[in-house]
C-alpha cells in the first residue's frame, strides 16, 4: 500500500467514525479531500460516500448539529454551488452569535458579477441582515450595508412589485406561471437596485418579457433592460 492509500483509508476510516454524530464535518472533510485526491475512482468512491451521508441528513429529517467553527464553515460555503449541502450549512449559519466577528468574510460571496452570483449574494445578504451586521460591502461598484438597508426578501418595493405582476396575470395560469419566473429573474438581476431604491415601475419590464415569452411581442419592441432580463430565458 503506496502513501496516497494510507490517506485515502485514513480519510474513510475519520469520515466513517464522525458521519453519524457529526455529518456537516464529516461532508466538510471530503470536500478538502477531493483537492488531493484526483483519479476517477477516488473521486467516485468519495462522491458515493458523500452521497449517502447527504442521505443520512434527509433520513434524520434534516436535523444536524456541528462542531465546525463558524469560519470554517463560511470558507466552505465559497467553494460551494447552491446545493442541499449549502443549504444546510447556510441555515447552521442563521444561529451562531459570532456571525459578527466574521463580516469581513462575506465579501467575498460580493466580489462577482452576474446572474448566476445573484442566488448566493441575495441569500447571504439577508443571513446578514438577520444577524444584525453592520458593514459597508462593496457590490457592483455600489455599497450596500445590511442594517442601514434591509431586508432583501422582505422589501416593501418587491412585495409592491409582487402584487402588481401577479393581478395582472391571475386570470390566465399559464401566463401567471411564465410571471413567477420572469419576476424571480428579475429580483436577482436586479437585486442591488431594488435595495438602493433605484428601480421605478419595473414591472413593466416584466410585463413587456412575459409577452414576448408568450408569443405576444416581438423581442424588438424590449428596451435594453428588458431585452438583458429577456436574454436569462433565450
Amino acid at each position: 500500500m503506496n502513501i496516497e492509500e494510507k490517506e485515502f483509508d485514513k480519510l474513510y476510516e475519520q469520515v466513517e467514525e464522525i458521519r453519524k454524530e457529526d455529518p456537516l464535518k464529516a461532508i466538510y472533510l471530503i470536500d478538502e479531500a477531493k483537492k488531493n485526491f484526483v483519479t476517477r475512482n477516488e473521486l467516485a468512491d468519495i462522491e458515493s460516500l458523500r452521497e449517502n451521508i447527504v442521505f443520512q441528513i434527509k433520513k434524520n429529517k434534516l436535523i444536524t448539529k456541528t462542531n465546525l467553527d463558524t469560519l470554517t464553515m463560511i470558507n466552505s460555503l465559497k467553494n460551494k454551488k447552491m446545493d442541499y449541502v449549502f443549504m444546510l450549512i447556510y441555515n447552521e449559519l442563521k444561529n451562531r452569535e459570532d456571525l459578527k466577528q466574521y463580516a469581513s468574510e462575506f465579501q467575498y460571496f460580493f466580489n462577482s458579477e452576474g446572474f448566476d452570483n445573484a442566488g448566493f449574494q441575495t441569500l447571504v445578504y439577508d443571513l446578514l441582515y438577520n444577524a444584525k451586521i453592520d458593514y459597508d460591502y462593496k457590490v457592483q461598484n455600489e455599497i450596500i450595508n445590511p442594517v442601514k438597508l434591509g431586508s432583501f426578501l422582505e422589501n416593501k418595493e418587491i412585495l409592491k412589485m409582487q402584487d402588481e405582476i401577479f393581478a395582472t396575470f391571475n386570470k390566465d395560469v399559464a401566463k401567471n406561471k411564465i410571471a413567477r419566473q420572469v419576476f424571480s429573474a428579475y429580483l436577482f438581476q436586479n437585486w442591488v437596485d431594488i435595495l438602493l431604491k433605484k428601480t421605478q415601475n419595473d414591472y413593466i419590464q416584466i410585463v413587456d418579457v412575459v409577452g414576448v415569452l408568450y408569443g405576444e411581442k416581438n423581442v424588438d419592441e424590449l428596451d435594453e433592460s428588458e431585452k438583458k432580463l429577456y436574454a436569462i430565458f433565450r
